[in-house]
């Protein structure tokens, strides 16, 4: 009986010591190919996507190799991860690793984080795949615009602007947004959380809260935006235009008529002669003749966009009427209702203007670039960067550049006018608001209008021998209506811009913009 105990036990180690030499004895591992595989026999996909890049691969033991990764993620050129071997039953080897990156891909030269994931499969015959994942910041960090970035505002297309992925760590991460916010130069969203599909959030910002979300694929960044601005005034809205009525100037007599009221506001004071309520009625008429024919009504959306109802017809303007308002003959209400289009008016695209509240003041942006790219359609894209260069040009060179460019000459126009018109291209136009009886006016003060309308002497003497002065309201109509962009049938109402500027120097107050209703 004790022998046959022993015989078994021996048996059993007999048995063990046997099988322990046959996986000692495994050497597939060393057949597996080392160093770089050849390209045609990788299969390779980074988040469930096909992609390219080089890599290569070394078996270390039975269990464990180290897969190397140079130009397939995006920043990161060289990514070893270090994976386990499991034999399969048809003498392929199942692989699996994961490894952490704590510095910033090489595009950015910035500390950031990454997580790369690996799993596929090898071959004795030298056949690999690989099914890799990559999550983290380093994924998204870099600059995006143009043909990189996609950007959704209020669920219309944005074009023309940047935005900057950027990270200290893998838990803290911004989006720097250039422009992108009416009123705000940069907008910085902290604390974006990334996760597997993206990121999603919402901030509070300088003039508005903002809710964002987007992905990055194929090296572009898709940037979603719901923005609702702050205010404080109550001017979201949509607003139709005020009515054009009739009035009588009694200095020149009870039968002398003009124009009382128009979508034109026009508020003029402090001067003393008696023509000039009479010029600020003319200017009142002509805007109430021709605002009505292309413009229905302006909507002050809650997401900082301006849209307006307007339409692309011929205007139609009888010069003679500029005569007669000036002798007491004004068209009626019925006449100037009848010009009016009755049908056939247009919804103008978001995203090409915007409006932000400013202490007390209601500034006017204009996407620049987006008016040029919806004007010329895909033939705008090539132009965005010499637009955004001559923006940034001193007011000299601007002149000179369109002169070339458009036929225009302003060289007579001063560096402090071409300045302020810059910088409301930059910041916003400035106007102020009124609201009484019903009527919102949206307007141009004194201040604001002073580069354009104050009087200068030009150095040169006129046939009396008096110094010559002039405006740059003047030298700015001169050169247009020089270049054919003004119709020759409105050039007589060069006389009144030229009026206008003389009395404005002697004006209080000279209030310039629309009358609307809400």
């Amino acid at each position: 009986m004790k022998k046959n105990l022993f015989y078994l036990f021996a048996l059993i180690c007999s048995m063990s010591l046997f099988t322990a030499c046959s996986d000692d004895d495994d050497n597939s591992w060393q057949k597996l190919p080392q160093g770089e595989i050849v390209a045609s026999n990788v299969s390779l996909q980074l988040n469930g996507q096909n992609t390219t890049g080089t890599v290569s691969f070394n078996a270390l033991n039975l269990e464990s190799a180290a897969v190397g990764l140079k130009d397939v993620i995006d920043g990161y050129s060289d990514v070893t991860v270090d994976v386990k071997m499991e034999k399969q039953t048809d003498g392929s080897f199942k692989l699996s690793g994961s490894k952490d990156i704590t510095t910033k891909p090489v595009r950015t030269r910035s500390a950031a984080f990454l997580t790369v994931n690996v799993d596929g499969n090898i071959t004795l015959d030298g056949k690999l795949s690989l099914n890799l994942s990559a999550s983290g910041p380093g994924l998204y960090i870099g600059t995006y615009s143009a043909k990189t970035l996609t950007l959704s505002y209020g669920g219309n297309l944005l074009t023309g602007k940047t935005v900057v992925f950027d990270a200290t760590n893998g838990d803290n991460v911004s989006l720097l947004l250039k422009d992108v916010i009416p009123g705000e130069s940069e907008t910085v969203l902290t604390g974006v959380s990334l996760n597997e599909d993206g990121f999603t959030g919402t901030a509070t910002t300088t003039n508005a809260t903002v809710e964002y979300s987007g992905n990055r694929e194929n090296k572009v960044l898709t940037l979603n935006l719901n923005v609702i601005m702050n205010n404080p005034s109550g001017w979201v809205g949509t607003y139709g235009l005020g009515n054009y009525s009739v009035g009588n100037l009694e200095a020149f007599g009870p039968e002398f008529s003009i124009v009382a009221t128009s979508s034109l506001y026009v508020d003029w004071q402090g001067i003393e002669d008696s023509t000039a309520p009479l010029y600020a009625a003319l200017l009142r008429g002509l805007g109430g003749m021709l605002l009505p024919q292309v413009l229905k009504d302006v909507t002050f959306v809650k997401d900082g966009n301006i849209t307006a109802q307007y339409s692309s017809n011929a205007i139609t303007m009888d010069p003679n009427n500029i005569m007669g308002m000036l002798s007491g003959i004004v068209p009626s209400a019925e006449d100037v209702s009848a010009l009016i289009p009755s049908e056939g008016w247009l919804q103008s695209p978001k995203n090409l203007a915007f409006w932000y509240e400013k202490e007390g003041q209601l500034y006017l942006k204009l996407n620049i670039l987006g008016i040029i790219e919806t004007a010329m359609g895909a033939d705008a894209s090539a132009l965005s960067d010499v637009i955004l260069t001559i923006l940034q040009s001193e007011p000299s060179t601007i002149k000179g550049l369109l002169n070339t460019m458009l036929g225009v000459d302003f060289s007579g126009v001063t560096d402090e006018t071409f300045a302020t018109l810059l910088t409301w291209v930059k910041e916003g136009i400035p106007m102020d608001v009124k609201s009484t009886n019903g009527h919102t006016y949206v307007y141009l003060n004194k201040e604001a209008l002073s580069p354009l309308l104050k009087s200068y002497k030009t150095g040169n003497v006129d046939t009396w021998g008096e110094e010559e002065t002039t405006m740059d309201i003047v030298q700015i109509w001169t050169a247009i209506q020089k270049a054919g962009i003004i119709p020759e049938e409105y050039a007589a109402a060069g006389f009144l811009v030229a009026v206008v500027g003389g009395y404005y120097n002697m004006s209080t107050e000279f209030n310039l913009g629309l009358d609307l209703t809400k």
